[in-house]
C-alpha cells in the first residue's frame, strides 16, 4: 500500500492510500530520517525564518509515493505508520473526541474516540 495523496487543510492532515483507505487526523507528527521532525503544532510557525513552514509541501515530500511497511495502533489509540523511506508518521489520540478517522475500502470507518484495546 502506497501513499497516493497527502494534504493539510483546515487544520487536518488527510492521507489517501493506493488501496483507497483514507486517514484524516488533527494531531500528528512526521519523523523523517536525518531531517527535523514537524507536527500539527508547527503549523503557521516561522521559527526564525521569514515565512512559516509550508506544511503541505513538507508532508508531500516525506509521505507521497512511499510504501507503508508497517502500521500499529497502541492501546491509547495512537497510530504509528512506518514508510519505506524509514520515516514515521505518528497520529495521536489526545482527546476523547474524533482526533483521527480511518475510512476503509469496504465503506466502514474507525474513529479515535471509539478505539478500544481488544
Amino acid at each position: 500500500m502506497t501513499a497516493t495523496n497527502a494534504t493539510f487543510k483546515d487544520g487536518r492532515l488527510a492521507l489517501e492510500f493506493s488501496d483507497g483507505t483514507k486517514i484524516s487526523a488533527s494531531y500528528w507528527r512526521i519523523i523523517p530520517v536525518n531531517q527535523k521532525h514537524f507536527s500539527s503544532f508547527d503549523v503557521g510557525q516561522k521559527y526564525g525564518m521569514e515565512t512559516p513552514l509550508d506544511m503541505d509541501s513538507e508532508i508531500k515530500k516525506c509521505i507521497l509515493k512511499q510504501t507503508v511497511t508497517s502500521a500499529e495502533i497502541s492501546s491509547a489509540g495512537d497510530i504509528t505508520i512506518t514508510l519505506a523511506n524509514h520515516a514515521h508518521l505518528q497520529i495521536f489520540n489526545f482527546t476523547s473526541y474524533e482526533a483521527w478517522e480511518i475510512q476503509f475500502t469496504d465503506g466502514t470507518s474507525e474513529y479515535s474516540n471509539y478505539w478500544k484495546n481488544n
